[in-house]
């Protein structure tokens, strides 16, 4: 018998979360009769009514749910923060026994009826995978009548490279990932780290920075797939990218910061940064600003600055043509945000948005 421990990490989300439990309740894999579940509602600094609302709802599932092989519970964190969500759950209040652990966003909606059971299944049958993950596709992919917005949305998303193949090597999405729990146990986030998803796909690839980098331990799920809500709004969408290019500023700091820490204390990675947490809620902005403001220069990944021509590689020479241009403005404007985030880093030692992780959207 499998067990899995599904952690659903949520902030303010009072307006949307009975709907987000309700599209879980329809996965297929609450019917299998070879897995036990748990799901483990996360609140986290919530000023609403989140737990309360979700707490309500689970109690009145006892018709949907078969109580012996499937339980539930709600457990309000009074401290905002998603990596000390992320953290609290799979040290603390992921099921001790569970096999496999579920990381949700509560604000993502769940389209396939397969997609937990295959992001199982690909993890049973394919050992040299350490995380499975699903295909995300935003929102506005399902309007009739898109504005221009939404076309730029998904031009967009064309372009940004790290589009994957069924069963093959992918990204991991802090949306949704099922991980084997010896190894997610492994794993801490610094507590005010600016992007979860990035950190965790680098640490599971190098086998947390000991390594050469091994795609095929993250792969793709077929018949798995969730819809999330897209960002129209020119000015969102670039406040968005700018936090994203900054998070990949600091992982590469950190990255630097963690492997020169090992040899020095003799310590393991992960433990280190269990310990930092610990002894420091804030050591890593506080890291961060020191190695900016000592030595001014350039932080950004060169990743950032070739992303958008990556993806014209794989297409046809016709298609690359037409995207080409697309693929140049996208370029000047991850250039001028990347500029403008370097700038800020070299003169405070960070965003002025950076208040915790995840919090960039929290303001």
């Amino acid at each position: 018998m499998t067990h899995i421990s599904i952690g659903i990490l949520a902030y303010n989300e009072a307006a949307i979360i009975q709907s987000t439990l309700d599209a879980l309740l329809t996965q297929s894999v609450f019917q299998d009769p070879h897995i036990t579940s748990e799901i483990v509602v996360v609140p986290n600094g919530c000023t609403d009514d989140t737990a309360a609302i979700a707490e309500a709802y689970l109690k009145g599932t006892g018709d949907r749910l078969n109580a012996s092989k499937v339980s539930w519970k709600v457990c309000n964190l009074p401290q905002a923060g998603l990596a000390n969500a992320w953290n609290t759950f799979i040290h603390e209040l992921s099921s001790p026994s569970a096999d496999y652990l579920f990381v949700m966003s509560s604000d993502i909606r769940l389209i396939e009826p397969e997609t937990f059971r295959s992001m199982v299944r690909i993890l049973e049958d394919r050992p040299e995978a350490w995380v499975s993950v699903d295909q995300r596709i935003k929102d506005v992919a399902f309007k009739e009548n898109k504005t221009p917005a939404d076309w730029l949305s998904l031009w967009i998303s064309k372009i940004s490279g790290g589009h994957s193949v069924e069963g093959e090597p992918a990204w991991i999405s802090g949306q949704l990932s099922c991980t084997r729990t010896a190894i997610l146990r492994k794993l801490w986030l610094p507590l005010t780290l600016p992007t979860d998803d990035s950190f965790f796909y680098t640490m599971v690839v190098t086998n947390f920075l000991t390594e050469p980098p091994k795609p095929e331990r993250v792969l793709l799920a077929p018949a798995a797939a969730h819809t999330f809500e897209a960002y129209t709004s020119v000015r969102k969408l670039f406040k968005h990218e700018k936090w994203l290019i900054f998070g990949a500023a600091v992982n590469e700091l950190l990255y630097t910061h963690l492997q020169q820490f090992q040899p020095v204390h003799n310590s393991d990675i992960c433990s280190s940064i269990r310990e930092s947490n610990q002894k420091n809620p804030v050591w890593l902005n506080e890291m961060v600003r020191k190695v900016t403001l000592n030595s001014h220069g350039w932080f950004i990944p060169k990743f950032i600055l070739i992303r958008r021509f990556q993806s014209l590689r794989s297409t046809s020479l016709a298609k690359a043509v037409i995207m080409l241009p697309l693929s140049v403005a996208a370029f000047l404007v991850d250039a001028t945000l990347a500029f403008q985030v370097n700038t800020e880093m070299n003169k405070s030692g960070g965003l002025s948005t950076w208040k915790g992780s995840g919090s960039w959207g929290k303001e």
